[in-house]
């Protein structure tokens, strides 16, 4: 909230932030149904590949909305 409130009037930044917002509530809720299928004890075999297949697809979202590797956390090595 800091950085979005020191970078404002910046359109780039509102629409990653969006974006990431947008993917993180679609995280949430799946893993709010899981919860609920979990503790309901319905538990279907295929239930475990869409988890898996959901994270991975969330994860592959956050890395498009960034745009790549270009996060400087990322280490560069140099030969």
């Amino acid at each position: 909230m800091i950085d979005m409130y020191m970078q404002r009037g910046q359109p780039a930044i509102a629409a990653y932030h969006a974006k990431v917002t947008g993917i993180v509530l679609a995280w949430a809720l799946m893993a709010a149904y899981l919860h609920w299928m979990l503790v309901r004890r319905r538990i279907d075999p295929a239930l475990k590949y869409v988890a898996v297949g959901w994270d991975l697809l969330m994860i592959t979202l956050l890395g498009i909305a960034a745009g790549g590797p270009k996060s400087p956390l990322i280490c560069s090595i140099s030969s």
